[in-house]
């Protein structure tokens, strides 16, 4: 009886600390995966303006703010889809508007005016500068998430947690 009670509470404690670490950690992932993604599309829309000169290419334009989104964010695969890892991601200019998901956040100019992108004024903004030259040239702008998981993220995590418990029981 002593044996199997220190097994059990052996597993408990085993299990809660796995937990405990996995969820910080891949908080922790998703956290830096979305500021690389922030980086890398500042990165994106200040070429675009370099090659552009202003804004105008973007303003008022919802499709080529999808697509230059996608080109950081390519689309999920689709249901029954495989793709190998590391793959390129499909060319966003080839995806047609309707098949392509609004993503959070906006571009704003210098005089903080909306170039492109969706705001909602009860949502807290995190701003990032965009750069070209050393010269500032708007703000990329996306919303404060106080959770760094979305549906997808926690849908992992729970499949993890119910795996996890399962190796645990047994």
């Amino acid at each position: 009886i002593a044996v199997l009670f220190t097994n059990v509470v052996t597993a408990v404690a085993v299990g809660f600390g796995v937990r405990t670490a996995f969820d910080s950690g891949f908080e922790r992932y998703i956290r830096e995966r979305e500021e690389q993604r922030l980086t890398r599309l500042a990165e994106v829309f200040a070429n675009a303006y370099r090659q552009a000169g202003n804004w105008e290419f973007l303003r008022g334009s919802e499709e080529v703010w999808l697509q230059y989104n996608h080109l950081v964010r390519p689309a999920p695969p689709r249901e029954g889809e495989r793709r190998p890892f590391a793959a390129p991601a499909p060319n966003p200019i080839a995806r047609a508007p309707s098949q392509m998901r609004p993503p959070p956040g906006l571009v704003l100019d210098n005089d903080n005016r909306i170039v492109a992108g969706d705001a909602n004024p009860q949502v807290e903004l995190k701003r990032r500068p965009i750069l070209v030259e050393g010269r500032q040239v708007g703000w990329l702008a996306s919303p404060v998430r106080h959770s760094a998981f979305d549906i997808v993220d926690r849908r992992f995590q729970a499949e993890q947690w119910q795996a996890s418990s399962l190796v645990a029981l047994a």
